[in-house]
């Protein structure tokens, strides 16, 4: 009996340490930027993903996702196209932007999320700040756009961008 005892809350335990998928509203999902350097700020859309993660065992995540890059919106029509043109994205040649998480770990009430970000088929590796408030995950990183071959200005701190993902869970 007492093996019995012990085999189920070894299954127990062992099923409460991975990450579980999460339940995303991706039509409701918010991805945005501002440029510092044409003090721009904008969206993208399209977006798609899978995120698996429990809070008590953060290294165990798995977080991916992608948008379309055509699907910029400045709320200029002019830049927007000259934007998705091969001057910049290039987004007929290179038509999703992705990013694949390789390391969550937690830090304080939030989460340090590391992985590859690709853009124009360049990935790259980032730092995302990852939380959890009213019922969406946040994502927010300051990314270098020259380190993609995007807008690079003369100085380095004119081609950061901020971004912010919001995901609505379900």
């Amino acid at each position: 009996m007492r093996q019995i005892l012990s085999l189920i809350v070894a299954v127990l335990l062992i099923g409460t340490g991975y990450a579980q998928q999460l339940k995303i509203d991706a039509t409701q999902a918010k991805v945005a930027f501002y440029f510092h350097g044409d003090k721009v700020d904008g969206t993208l859309s399209g977006f798609e993903g899978t995120i698996k993660f429990d809070p008590s065992t953060p290294s165990s995540a798995e977080i991916s996702g992608s948008v379309k890059a055509g699907t910029i919106n400045t709320g200029n029509k002019m830049r927007d196209k000259h934007l998705a043109s091969s001057d910049f994205f290039h987004a007929e040649k290179f038509p999703e932007i992705r990013f694949r998480a390789v390391e969550v770990k937690k830090e304080g009430e939030s989460y340090t999320v590391r992985g590859k970000l690709t853009i124009k088929d360049t990935p790259r590796e980032e730092l995302f700040k990852m939380s959890v408030k009213e019922g969406k995950l946040i994502f927010t990183s300051t990314i270098n756009s020259a380190d993609y071959g995007i807008m690079e200005k003369k100085k380095r701190e004119d081609s950061q961008v901020d971004i912010t993902i919001e995901i609505p869970l379900l």
